[in-house]
């Protein structure tokens, strides 16, 4: 199963949105989501809301191994590595991991 995320931000309205597309093993459509987040701090943090909401979607139908694709490094860095625990999003690292 393939959870695919991807999140936007609009840093001059401090909103984002997120959305992730669940795929089965030969690429067919399982569930999508799509949503808004007022307030957001950063387009990082709309990424890592968006890998939170596409994982929690597939454990929901009882995936529990999935692959996750992202297009932000720095969200496939943080989430292989622990040199990101201590920032602001350390608790949505966590949380995801």
């Amino acid at each position: 199963m393939t959870v695919n995320v991807d999140g936007g931000f609009s840093k001059g309205g401090g909103q984002g949105s997120w959305g992730y597309v669940i795929r089965d093993d030969e690429g067919e459509v399982i569930q999508a989501g799509a949503g808004k987040i007022r307030n957001a701090l950063e387009a990082w943090q709309i990424e890592l809301m968006a890998c939170m909401r596409g994982v929690k979607a597939a454990q929901s139908l009882g995936i529990h191994t999935m692959l996750l694709e992202t297009d932000a490094m720095m969200t496939v860095k943080a989430l292989h590595g622990t040199e990101f625990r201590l920032s602001s999003m350390g608790g949505l690292l966590h949380e995801l991991k």
